[in-house]
This record gives C-alpha cells, sequence and structure tokens, in this order.
C-alpha cells in the first residue's frame, strides 16, 4: 500500500517577538500589531477576540466581544488593530491612561488555538493638544430644528451629523476630526456648539488587503 510521509500539526500559534509598539504613548494614527511563528486564520472563520481595557475608567474597546469599536486587520501572521474614538465622547476621556490589552482564541490555519490570553500592558493613550471650545455658527440651517422649534432647543442626532459636516467643509477638516458635545438655538437661524476640534481624525478605516 502507498504511504504518506509528512507532520501533523498539534502546536498552537506562538508570538514572534513582542507586540509592538513594545511600550510608551500610543497616538491615534497608530496599529497595535502581534506577530505569529506562523500564519493564522483569518477572515469569517477566524475566532480571536480581543478586549482593551483602560487604567481608571469605565471605557473599554473590543473585537468579536459586545462593542466590536477596534478596527481590526488580520493578514498572514499578524493580526493588528486601530481605536475607533467616534465610539467615545471625548479623547480627553482616555489620554495618557494606560490600556490592558488582552487576544484570546488566536487560531493556525490547522486549527491549533493558543490556550492562554496574550496580553500586552505597556502602553499609553497619548497626550493630544486640541481645540475644545464653544462656537456661534450662522450656518445654512433650513433642513434643521432650530427653524421649527426656537430658541433653546437641543438639537437631535440627524442635527448632529448636519452640523459635522458644515463645521468640517466651513474648517477645510476631516468630519471624524470634530467632536460636537452638544448644540443649542440661540434663535431660528443660529446655534451654539460646544464641540472639541483635533489635529487627528477620530475614525479609524481597515487598511487595504494585500494582494
Amino acid at each position: 500500500p502507498d504511504r504518506v510521509i509528512g507532520v501533523i500539526d498539534r502546536v498552537p500559534p506562538l508570538m514572534f517577538g513582542k507586540p509592538q509598539p513594545k511600550v510608551g504613548e500610543l497616538y491615534p494614527d497608530q496599529a497595535v500589531s502581534f506577530e505569529f511563528v506562523e500564519s493564522v486564520l483569518c477572515g469569517n472563520g477566524a475566532r480571536y477576540t480581543i478586549e482593551v481595557t483602560i487604567e481608571g475608567s469605565t471605557i473599554s474597546f473590543d473585537h468579536g466581544i459586545v462593542r466590536n469599536n477596534l478596527v481590526t486587520n488580520c493578514q498572514g501572521r499578524v493580526i493588528s488593530f486601530q481605536f475607533d474614538y467616534t465610539t467615545i465622547l471625548s479623547y480627553e476621556e482616555i489620554a495618557g491612561r494606560a490600556m490592558n490589552i488582552t487576544i484570546n482564541d488566536v487560531e493556525d490555519i490547522n486549527g491549533n488555538v493558543v490556550e492562554n490570553s496574550i496580553s500586552h500592558d505597556t502602553l499609553v493613550f497619548a497626550q493630544m493638544e486640541y481645540k475644545s471650545e464653544a462656537l456661534l455658527l450662522n450656518f445654512n440651517l433650513e433642513s434643521m430644528s432650530c427653524n421649527i422649534s426656537g430658541r433653546g432647543t437641543v438639537l437631535g442626532p440627524r442635527d448632529y451629523e448636519n452640523v459635522h459636516v458644515q463645521v468640517a467643509e466651513h474648517m477645510n477638516i476631516e468630519i471624524f476630526q470634530v467632536s460636537i458635545k452638544n448644540l443649542l438655538c440661540t434663535d431660528s437661524s443660529t446655534m451654539e456648539a460646544r464641540m472639541e476640534v483635533y489635529p487627528f481624525s477620530l475614525k479609524r478605516t481597515p487598511p487595504p488587503i494585500a494582494s
């Protein structure tokens, strides 16, 4: 009878070095990456989860658990992620705080799963300079609540979206560099907006998949 000679892989993937960056401040445009010694399972069949808790805060980020507010990229031997800061009220809430990252259930292409959690706890959210101010805006409010509700009305979600677009266009910046905190009509055509304007985009998008 014919014999087949080969190697049966029963060893789960091991980390290749330390997660990157190893230590220090993490800036909003940076990704955190975990590299393994072999290819890991990516795509629809992947079961890995990532959780990030923040020292002294109830805010958390995760992938594959509850909030799914991490933007992940899994290719070959590397799993990486960035934070979607649009899911929190203000970057100021986490700036300067230490984070604890835990990744679980990483699996290689032969079905071997890492049994223990992989942790990374030597990164801190970078301190960033940004403007936090109240502005009087005299934009076109024809489609917004001020025209029908009058002075003192707290505006709704669609109005926030409208203001995001108009402020970004007015300041020639990306929409996600603006975080609107509250809106208040001052008359039928003017509103007061309290906002934070960042030197970076709060929204992260997945990097392109390598061909």
